[in-house]
């Protein structure tokens, strides 16, 4: 958060007598200011660039489980940023009245908020740090049970310049649990990402 102060000085050049000066015993100055708090815009897009409110990763066959290649890439696009001080981001994903994915609800994989008839079981969603949701050097996973802030550097971002924040997400077998343990049906993971410009 940065407070930005503009003040206004006008300087006029001429020439006083000093029988004007005589009399003058006190002065006033007047400032104008603007306090404004750093901030960006922040949009949620799909890999084509179109603004979205939900990842769809679309239907997931248990090959695509056991060999996770169902990844849907999206990103967070920073815009308009202005008074950044430090120049980054801090994200953090957390699960939105649902619990965590796995066998005691404690993975990083973001459970199914659906249950009963109908309902996909034994699986979780992974939301990562890469467009293509896999364990690679400076590549993070969002926990669940765990959440914690993901800085972005956006030293490169200006008020007309946007910086792409490269994320995806797959579906997995719930941790501690097997492919034989997952039942078809529908997911739907509600969760929040929250966004510190710093």
């Amino acid at each position: 958060m940065k407070l930005k102060a503009i003040a206004i000085l006008i300087v006029t050049g001429g020439m006083i007598s000093h029988s004007a000066l005589a009399g003058t015993t006190s002065a006033t100055l007047t400032v104008d200011s603007i306090v404004t708090m750093g901030t960006c815009t922040a949009q949620l897009l799909d890999s084509n660039d179109k603004e979205i409110s939900q990842v769809a990763i679309g239907d997931v066959y248990i090959s695509e489980l056991r060999n996770e290649t169902n990844k849907k890439a999206f990103k967070i696009r920073s815009s308009g940023c202005a008074g950044l001080p430090q120049k980054k981001g801090l994200v953090k994903l957390t699960p939105r009245g649902i619990g965590c994915g796995g066998y005691n609800a404690n993975s990083a994989g973001f459970a199914n908020a659906k249950n009963g008839a109908g309902a996909a079981g034994r699986v979780a969603v992974e939301v990562w740090t890469t467009k293509n949701a896999e364990i690679e050097a400076g590549n993070e996973i969002f926990n669940c049970f765990s959440p914690a802030d993901k800085t972005v550097n956006l030293s490169s971002v200006t008020a007309t310049q946007h910086f792409d924040y490269d994320l995806s997400a797959k579906m997995v077998v719930a941790e501690g649990r097997q492919l034989s343990d997952v039942t078809p049906g529908e997911f739907l993971s509600p969760a929040t990402f929250t966004i510190s410009y710093q």
